[in-house]
């Protein structure tokens, strides 16, 4: 998956939400929910 560069999720129905990180967008490209991003910002 590719992101823009605000680090958007392209093609995504969550492309509404941006990852407060390129890094915590790399890791969770396979699952882009704010829960899973939540997880891995702890």
């Amino acid at each position: 998956m590719e992101a823009t560069a605000q680090g958007v999720p392209v093609g995504n129905s969550s492309s509404e939400f941006t990852p407060a990180s390129p890094a915590a967008f790399s890791t969770s490209s396979r699952t882009l929910t704010p829960d899973s991003l939540r997880s891995i910002q702890t």
